[in-house]
């Protein structure tokens, strides 16, 4: 399992490339290798950062208060 600090690493990045209108990001997956993931949709995107904010949230001992989506028609 990751530790909270590579949690909230991530959870970074992903905010990140979702920002910059990005599918793709390159993690370390803490054994010193790295790993490309690709998002198809935006919605992806939305639900990997929500389900980063429970794990984080988890590892806090908090709870998620809200989370917030966001959707576009893909135009």
């Amino acid at each position: 399992m990751a530790t909270l600090s590579e949690l909230q690493t991530q959870l970074e990045r992903l905010q990140e490339i979702r920002a910059k209108g990005v599918r793709e990001l390159e993690i370390s997956t803490g054994t010193g290798s790295h790993r490309r993931l690709v998002y198809s949709s935006g919605a992806e995107i939305e639900a990997a950062i929500a389900s980063l904010q429970r794990q984080i949230a988890a590892a806090e001992g908090s709870k998620v208060n809200s989370v917030v989506f966001s959707t576009t028609k893909g135009i």
